[in-house]
């Protein structure tokens, strides 16, 4: 169950959530203000006529909020699955516009307040989303294939039968969501009818903090689906429970503390036990707005909205909370007089002023407080170290243009506590750091044919750009693959090459590439369809180096894979051939054409074993019909060595280093002395 948490909670819905939500952090703030500084002047009955317009103000902003936040994650759920953003927002608001007037009496009377307000809005726009995902990827409704027309508008115009499919599903796929809501509210509010306010009002702060986690305003949601469906049966406003005592005022002093969720609960769980930045600073931003039970900010920031793993302890809280202030209540410890209440009156000053200063009363709302801490801490702390790390890989994910693939390995990380996975873990962020700071490159390193001293292929080797300018070699790599990044940096690579290559081909230049891969990630389906989507136009060009080592542990599985992609031109090398404990039973096995002998095998051909164990593998490869290439060679006498042994095809500093894109184009085959 753990597991199945943090994998959502890393999925590339989730993150498209809290990106949405964290850019309408400076709108929160606005709304928060309005309402503050409205609210202040209405209990302290000061210039009315400023409060007026600033109650406008920000009762018209918080309409806004709604639609705004529905645009924000399709937004960023588009982005985050590589479709069109405009053509999903386009198709999500029509589809919704489709659906609002087949339900009305009269169509003419449908205005914009009618649209913001729908909830389905957010559903509008993730199920544009994903049908539209589906349309592109799934079938091959692309009629437009001549290079000259641009990318961009090849690919929009891909869209169009793929929108029009879409404004069929999307609608049918609304109203069969309105009907089972219907179907599922319709026996609770018969329920709900029938029940005592004290059931209510448990089912309603359970509900309307359910609607907060789904990123609806809890209350307002919950008086719109039921407490208007019930017809009055209970007025949550002015319903006693108590002497002077309504329900809406009981929430304040022994439900909400701060808001939604015991918002001041989670606060000061964060401030005292978090060491995640980015949670702390919510936290210290939101504090002043929670002061006055504002907690706008807190719910969509942190993000409390669609966290899985912070949901719990938001439900439970205030939940328990009630059930003690019930008992409470009932068991008639306090005393309540009549005064001027208001929602954003601060805790503490709110329960003195509806007990006539009876400090036990404070003291008691102070003590569920902290019982609340105390609720909310061991959620908030387990995931300190891991929500640093998955900061992290977002940037990382954000500086490759990576999807589904990076949080696919989420999971991988959130369990790692022990302290030597822990300084893993530190080093993966000083790698990631390093990427993030600086630029990473494709050089490519010539393979030269020694028949006809030609140019024969490339290598795709990894680089990065320093800030100062500096290219260094690939050292941060280590790091990740051992993290599990290699799926990232693999998608990374595939992209740059199948985009080089295609550039290269529209200037005359068409060379073969191999490219380096682990190849346990042919094991991802999305990462199989990833390079089958960046490399199909190009696959007779592209050769896919595994190395051997990695091959070994799922053999069959990724054998069935490469055969798949032999179908799209795709070859296959084995790279490092040599090293490690080679199982030669595999090459009677695998679906490669190449094998690149490892530089090491020719560095120990200098002794008279290794020139022997260099001799019978190539002797060996030749007769299973493999293409042979010799890798690392430097000097005339290694030349000689392995042309003798019948080994056409070389690659080392001996012809060239490896040189940036727009400096190969122009390479030509040059010997170096030794």
């Amino acid at each position: 169950m753990k597991l199945y948490f943090e994998r959502t909670a890393g999925s590339t819905f989730m993150i498209s959530i809290r990106e949405a939500f964290i850019s309408l952090l400076p709108f929160l703030i606005i709304l928060s203000l309005f309402t503050l500084s409205s609210s202040l002047l209405s209990i302290f009955q000061l210039l009315p006529d400023t409060q007026r317009i600033l109650y406008e103000i920000a009762y018209s902003l918080n309409v806004c909020f709604a639609p705004l936040a529905a645009v924000a994650i399709g937004f960023q759920f588009s982005k985050n699955i590589n479709v069109s953003v405009m053509a999903v927002l386009a198709l999500g608001l029509s589809s919704l516009v489709v659906v609002v007037l087949l339900g009305m009496e009269d169509p003419s009377k449908l205005d914009v307040e009618t649209i913001v307000k729908d909830p389905r809005l957010i559903l509008a726009m993730l199920a544009s989303a994903y049908v539209l995902k589906f349309f592109e990827t799934k079938a091959n409704l692309r009629f437009i294939h001549s290079s000259s027309v641009s990318q961009h508008l090849k690919r929009h115009f891909h869209l169009l039968i793929p929108s029009l499919l879409s404004v069929i599903v999307i609608p049918m796929t609304l109203v069969a969501v309105t009907y089972f809501a219907s179907f599922v509210l319709k026996p609770l509010i018969n329920i709900l009818s029938e029940v005592g306010p004290e059931s209510l009002i448990s089912l309603r702060v359970f509900l309307s903090n359910l609607f907060w986690g789904i990123g609806l305003h809890g209350a307002n949601t919950f008086h719109i689906l039921v407490e208007q469906s019930i017809d009055g049966v209970v007025n949550y406003y002015t319903f006693p429970l108590a002497a002077n005592l309504p329900m809406s005022q009981f929430s304040d002093l022994f439900v909400n503390f701060g808001g939604g969720g015991a918002t001041w609960c989670l606060i000061i769980a964060v401030l005292l036990f978090s060491k995640d930045a980015h949670s702390r600073r919510i936290a210290m931003i939101a504090a002043p707005f929670a002061l006055f039970n504002i907690n706008e900010i807190l719910i969509f920031a942190l993000p409390i909205a669609f966290n899985i793993r912070l949901l719990v302890p938001f439900l439970f809280v205030p939940l328990i909370n009630c059930w003690v202030g019930l008992f409470i209540v009932e068991q008639q410890w306090f005393e309540f007089v009549s005064y001027q209440h208001s929602w954003v009156v601060p805790d503490l000053v709110n329960i003195y002023f509806a007990t006539n200063g009876n400090m036990l009363a404070v003291l008691t709302q102070l003590l569920l407080i902290l019982v609340g801490v105390a609720l909310y801490w061991p959620f908030v702390i387990a995931g300190s170290v891991e929500e640093q790390l998955q900061e992290a890989e977002q940037v990382l994910r954000k500086k490759l243009s990576l999807r589904d693939d990076m949080d696919l390995l989420s999971e991988r990380h959130l369990v790692k506590k022990h302290q030597e996975q822990r300084r893993s873990i530190k080093a993966t962020f000083n790698a990631i750091d390093d990427v993030n700071k600086g630029q990473l490159l494709l050089y490519y390193q010539p393979k030269v044919s020694l028949v006809s001293g030609q140019l024969h292929g490339l290598e795709a080797l990894l680089r990065l750009k320093r800030a100062d300018g500096k290219v260094v070699g690939p050292y941060f790599l280590d790091a990740l693959q051992k993290e599990g990044f290699s799926l990232p940096i693999d998608n990374w690579v595939v992209q740059e090459v199948g985009s080089t290559l295609t550039e290269w081909n529209q200037q005359g230049f068409s060379p073969k590439v191999s490219i380096n891969l682990d190849p346990n990630n042919l094991l991802h389906p999305g990462f199989v369809k990833h390079l089958i989507q960046h490399l199909q136009n190009v696959g007779e060009q592209v050769e896919l180096e595994l190395i051997e080592s990695s091959y070994m542990e799922y053999s069959t599985e990724i054998e069935k894979v490469l055969i798949e992609l032999q179908e799209y031109g795709i070859g296959v090398s084995i790279d490092d051939f040599g090293t490690g404990f080679s199982c030669l039973s595999m090459l009677t096995k695998i679906s490669a054409q190449t094998i690149k002998i490892d530089k090491s095998m020719l560095d120990e051909a200098q002794d008279e074993k290794g020139a022997i164990l260099y001799k019978e593998i190539c002797r060996m490869c030749q007769n299973l019909n493999f293409e042979l290439v010799a890798e690392g060679v430097e000097t005339k006498n290694q030349i000689d060595f392995v042309q003798a042994l019948g080994v056409e095809l070389i690659q080392g500093w001996y012809f060239s280093p490896a040189l940036p894109a727009e400096e190969i184009i122009s390479y030509q085959p040059q010997q170096h002395n030794d």
